[in-house]
């Protein structure tokens, strides 16, 4: 299925894509604050909750909410957050299509700032609303280590990449259907540099109007980035860095 299959339904401003793999307690809460939110916000929308792989329950006890809002795609087996948001974002239909982690670390009530910037400049809306630890405003529990981490991985992407964003990787985005339409058949991360991926071919499509917003990260409920996923974050990174320069020096 590619993107254009879906369709894109203009009965659906937003669709909000929640990737998950064994969540943790706070998932149900999480997805029943998004849906509250989104209802009052005067938006039509739909939640694409995206299983990949989970064995902790998530995915039978979310079946269990029966909300009209919500579409359940399911993955056998674990493939990765690129892999699970490519296929949510095939499966949407709205004219902004966005995404928010599920474990509840950014709280639903801060998507608010977000719709109103969506509802708020018709004829000028930027291409891409970011969630960024890294401008002022934004509120962050999380160890040393973690935000040590965080700004090394903002250097060496802007070393690398020279993307003027000050944050890639928090996981609340929101990109216009057309953005999404242009870039995604393009990317091919499967792990968590999909984000990057993303944000550096949007660019290079011209897609350059981008709005950051604080972002409000709470004390961590659970993580899936393990030691070894830094490491592997790392080297996709740099992965990704040599595969872009050589696909420009192909087409030149």
């Amino acid at each position: 299925m590619t993107f254009e299959d879906s369709g894109g339904s203009g009965h659906v401003e937003i669709s909000l894509v929640i990737p998950y793999f064994n969540p943790g307690k706070h998932f149900l809460d999480h997805v029943s604050a998004l849906v509250f939110l989104l209802r009052h916000s005067g938006l039509s929308f739909e939640l694409i909750a995206v299983n990949d792989g989970s064995t902790d329950g998530s995915f039978e006890a979310l079946a269990n909410f029966r909300e009209p809002e919500i579409v359940m795609l399911n993955h056998q087996t674990n493939q990765g957050k690129g892999e699970s948001l490519r296929n949510g974002f095939r499966h949407s239909n709205g004219a902004w299509i966005g995404f928010i982690d599920a474990d509840g670390d950014l709280p639903a009530y801060q998507l608010q700032k977000y719709l109103y910037v969506v509802n708020s400049h018709p004829d000028n809306a930027p291409d891409m609303i970011l969630a960024s630890k890294m401008v002022e405003g934004s509120h962050v529990q999380a160890s040393l280590i973690r935000k040590m981490s965080s700004y090394f991985y903002h250097f060496l992407v802007k070393m690398l990449f020279r993307v003027k964003v000050k944050d890639t990787q928090t996981g609340l985005k929101i990109f216009k259907r057309e953005v999404v339409e242009k870039v995604l058949e393009n990317t091919v991360e499967k792990g968590f540099v999909f984000d990057l991926e993303f944000i550096v071919l949007a660019m290079r499509e011209g897609y350059s109007n981008i709005t950051e917003l604080p972002a409000v990260i709470s004390k961590r409920h659970s993580s899936t980035i393990s030691p070894k996923s830094v490491i592997s974050i790392f080297f996709d990174t740099i992965s990704l860095k040599v595969r872009l320069k050589n696909n420009s020096r192909a087409k030149h």
